[in-house]
Parts: C-alpha cells; structure tokens; sequence
C-alpha cells in the first residue's frame, strides 16, 4: 500500500474526510514534508472554514419561525436543545444564539474538530471580515476596534466544546441540529453514517439545517424534507409540523467545491478550462474566508492570465481590494467586470458598495438599483457571487443607508 493511501485510509477511518476533495499538490506536500502531522493536523490545515455572521439568512428565519412549535412539540414550551455541529470559530453559533434570544428559551452546544476554532469562538472577539459587508449590527454584536465582540450575556449562552463527529459521542435529545459546509468533505459513506447518526439525535419532529452544498441525505437514512419558503431542512418524523406545500421544484444542491490551490498554476491538471476556473474560484472564496488575502490574490492573478475575459477573478480582486482599504483600485476592478458583463448584479453591488463609502450616495444608488432590477429579471448570479437570496439582502441592507 502506498504512502498516500495509507494517509488517505487513516484520515477516513478517522474522520470520515475523503482526501480526494483537497488538491493533490497539497497531499503531495504534506507527504514530502520532513515533519509529518497527525490525520486530525492534516485535515485542519487543509480545511478553511469560510463562515461569518447570518449566513445564508433564511435558515436563521426557518429557526425562529419554527423554534415555538419544536419547544412545545411534546407538552408545555420549554428549552429548545440545539447543536452547532462543525461551528468553526462560532459565528454560526452566536447567530443561533441572536437570533433565539429573548425569544424562546434554548440550550445550545457548539462543537468543532479544530482547538484553535474553538478556542477563538469562546472568545467571540472577530474582524470586520466575518460581517461581509453587513452594515447595521444586530443588538449582540458591540463594535471593537477595527472588528466586533460578542454581547458577553450571549457568550455565556453558547458552550463550545471539541468534537470529532466520527469518533466522540453525539448529544442526544436534539430539536436542531445545524451542520452546514461540513459533510461535502466526507465520503459519500461516512457521510451517510454521520445523517443516520443525527436522525438518532434528534427528537421526533426535529430539524436537521445543511447547506446547499452538503451532499443530501440519502432517503433510506429516514429524513422527510422540510420547506419554509425557500429554506430547506430534514425532519425527523414522529410529529407532524405545519409547514407550506413544498415548492413543485426544490433547487438541487449545489455541487461541493473541492479544494484546488494551485489549479493550474504549478503544476498541469487534467481539467478544462472551465473545471479550473471554477475550481480556482471556489479555492479562492475559502481563503478570503479565512482572511489569506494575499494567497487568494496571486491565484486571481494567475487565473486573470488564463481567462481575461471573465468577469469573477476581477470580482474577486475588486472584494481583496475593498477589504485591504483599496477602494479605488476595487472601483476599477469591478469597472472592468462590468465591461464584461454589464448586467452582473454583485458586481453592480461592489461597485454602488464602494462608490457609498467613497462619499459618492447618488452613483452608489444608480448601481444598486442596477443590481436589484437585474436580478429581478432573472440575471444569474457571477461564479463567485453570494446566493440570489443573500445578493438581494445585501442589496437592500446597503439601500438603506443611502
């Protein structure tokens, strides 16, 4: 058996992480390397945890439109019990906990792989970055610096601990369990037995919260799917919740994005064009999540050389320069974008984003209604754009202050 198989066997016996969704140059290295890490080293360098406050919003609607049935699904209200499952370093957390409190009680544990993820998430101390752009901040979040802190009230209210979800012990008589961008890195088996393990978690009628880009599970697990308008959950059956008719065609999920650094800058890969713009970009969109900037950068860069005529790399660029303080050199990137595709709705929003905190209300104005009226006419989305949902909140959270 070979050295990397050996590394990929102990990593999924262990993890349940299929090493095949990382680049291969980054194995490769690892393997090179005069100091080894353990599996559980291996996969936490290799992992970027891209997360930030309220993330994709409507889920956080679904919880608190449903939280008053679940806590009184089997007698008089009491506290919801909930799990952040993956948490990285707790921003999904606190928006559980923000969004609940004061109005349902609830008992919330988060849990990660990685110590260091853990050990930031209690402090709940975090920079400007894990906002994206949110201008108003909700009541639980007090400005500090160039970032923000936690209500310590709230911090009290959430218990980060270390979790492996394929070896420790799950919490048991859950009503919510959120585990988004999480299992897209395991293999389609390990997968399954973590669903099949979260179903035994829950309570009758409790709600399993994924993202799109997690891998589904399988209909034998014994999830029935949950629709609150466009928000999709898993129920655990045993207790019937009103709920809206299903829409007649939910959306597929999203294909995982797998790891690819180098994507044709180092070495060949056997991809076409297209494989490797895309795989670049969403290289890329973890690293800016994980504040590597410069990394993200020079791969941009390099993608430029290969696809001068896409409009995300710039996108992008235009996003690293807004954040580093460049913003005339983002209001040229997203120009350019725009030339190239003069109806992208988050480049018209970069742009009236900039062109507001560069002091400029009525152009900022005249870009955001561009944004706003091209996605109402069905413009799809950049590569590298937020979901349409998140674009739209995005747009009218920045409306509001012109």
């Amino acid at each position: 058996m070979s050295q990397r198989q050996a590394l990929a066997d102990e990593v999924a016996r262990r993890l349940g992480v299929d090493l095949e969704s990382f680049a291969q140059r980054r194995v490769e290295d690892w393997l090179a390397s005069e100091a080894p890490m353990s599996a559980e080293q291996l996969v936490r360098t290799f992992s970027i945890g891209e997360t930030f406050f309220l993330r994709h919003q409507h889920h956080f609607e679904l919880l608190l439109a449903e939280a008053p049935r679940l806590s009184a699904v089997d007698g008089p209200p009491r506290a919801l019990r909930i799990w952040s499952a993956g948490c990285s370093t707790g921003e999904e957390a606190y928006s559980i906990a923000g969004t609940l409190r004061g109005r349902v009680l609830f008992d919330l544990i988060a849990t990660d792989l990685n110590p260091e993820s853990v050990d930031k998430a209690r402090r709940g101390v975090y920079s400007g970055w894990s906002l994206r752009g949110r201008v108003e901040l909700p009541d639980w979040l007090r400005p500090e610096a160039d970032g923000v802190v936690v209500d310590p009230a709230l911090r009290q209210q959430v218990r980060f601990e270390v979790l492996n979800l394929m070896d420790d012990g799950f919490p048991q008589g859950l009503d919510v369990i959120f585990c988004r961008n999480v299992l897209l890195y395991f293999s389609p088996a390990r997968a399954q037995e973590v669903y099949q393990r979260f179903l035994a978690a829950l309570n009758p009628g409790g709600l399993l919260i994924i993202a799109d880009t997690d891998p589904t599970p399988p209909p034998s697990v014994g999830f029935e799917v949950f629709w609150r308008g466009q928000a999709r959950a898993f129920r655990k059956p045993g207790v019937r919740l009103a709920a809206p008719p299903p829409p007649p065609t939910p959306p597929p999920p999203l294909p995982p994005p797998r790891e690819a650094l180098v994507v044709a800058l180092a070495t060949p890969v056997p991809l076409q064009a297209a494989d490797q713009l895309k795989e670049g970009l969403a290289a890329c969109r973890r690293l800016i999540g994980a504040r590597r900037l410069d990394e993200a950068r020079r791969i941009l860069e390099g993608l430029l050389k290969h696809h001068p005529l896409e409009a995300s790399p710039n996108l992008m660029l235009g996003l690293i320069a807004e954040e580093q303080g460049r913003r005339a050199e983002g209001i040229a990137l997203a120009r350019r974008a725009l030339f190239l595709e003069p109806d992208a709705p988050f480049a018209h929003l970069l742009m009236g984003r900039l062109l507001r905190r560069m002091g400029e209300p009525d152009r900022a104005r005249r870009h955001l209604l561009r944004a706003k009226d091209a996605l109402s006419q069905g413009a799809t989305p950049t590569e590298c754009a937020p979901s349409e949902h998140e674009l739209r909140e995005m747009i009218y959270e920045q409306l509001r202050h012109l």
